[in-house]
């Protein structure tokens, strides 16, 4: 009987606190990883050998499977990595698929769409599906480019420190997807999912500074300033080709809304930037 859910990514920020997450709901889980020797043993957790560059591990992968949590980002060749999964996603039979994204993004002509290239074929695929479209991390400022701006210039650089967005901690989505993945009702469902605050990256610098003690000014820089430091440092979250559209997107204000979903399927409010800092504290302070 097949009653186990796949977590691929699942060494990720939302795929870490997601296992954690289905563990204590008493759920069997496969973790799909590259190097599933390392992946530390956990009662009721098997990890499993999954690339998605090697089509031979997804039915060993599914074996036993009802329900799988991915998430997909576009790459700078243009492929979806969850698209060559599909044909094998449907073989298996599934009853759920729940598919992180993204929130919209402004494109190179001007207009603002969600990620139909890797959402459509989700949606066309007759899967059962829910979509989790999340806005900004809070992790963002512990790793990739902005943590080394962080460490490096020991300043926040944005194009206006009167941007606004709704930072949500990854383990506020991995709540979310548990509930999705372990409750009935959400197929078809597409959720935008925020924090409950809405913040200037001036406030997000003024936070740092408090939680660590140490001066952490927000700086104003222009787009080609910091697209020639993501260059030279890298830790860009996406393909290079989307550096430009984080900008046009954040500057549009299409992070600066809220939503209340984290609250309504959890039952919990989601962890406010001041907590994540305090937590995370040290980690800015080296």
């Amino acid at each position: 009987m097949k009653n186990s859910i796949l977590v691929i990514g699942a060494t990720g920020n939302v795929g870490r606190p997601l296992v954690e997450e289905l563990r204590a709901r008493g759920e069997t889980i496969k973790v799909a990883t590259r190097t599933p020797q390392r992946y530390p043993g956990q009662p009721g957790v098997t990890a499993v050998y999954f690339d998605y560059e090697n089509p031979a591990t997804y039915a060993p992968a599914l074996a036993g499977v009802d329900r799988v949590y991915a998430i997909s980002v576009p790459t700078d060749s243009g492929v979806m990595d969850i698209h060559g999964l599909i044909p094998s996603l449907q073989q298996a039979d599934l009853q759920h698929l729940v598919l992180v994204t993204g929130m919209p993004v402004i494109r190179s002509n001007g207009r603002l769409r969600h990620w139909e290239e890797v959402e459509t074929p989700v949606v066309d695929s007759g899967i059962p599906y829910t979509l989790l479209r999340p806005g900004w991390f809070m992790q963002l400022f512990l790793e990739g480019f902005l943590f080394t701006m962080l460490q490096q210039q020991r300043r926040l650089c944005w194009t206006s420190g009167d941007v606004q967005i709704c930072p949500i901690d990854a383990r506020d989505i991995a709540a979310v997807a548990a509930v999705v993945l372990t409750q009935p009702g959400h197929e078809g469902q597409a959720y935008t999912l925020t924090g409950g605050e809405v913040l200037t990256l001036r406030d997000i610098a003024e936070l740092l500074t408090q939680a660590t003690g140490q001066p952490i000014p927000y700086a104003n820089a222009t787009v080609e300033e910091l697209v020639r430091f993501i260059e030279e440092v890298g830790g860009f979250p996406g393909p290079k080709k989307g550096i430009h559209s984080i900008f046009s997107t954040t500057e549009r204000g299409v992070f600066a809304e809220t939503t209340p979903i984290v609250a309504q399927l959890t039952g919990r409010t989601p962890r406010t930037f001041a907590q994540f800092v305090q937590e995370h504290a040290s980690i800015w302070r080296q």
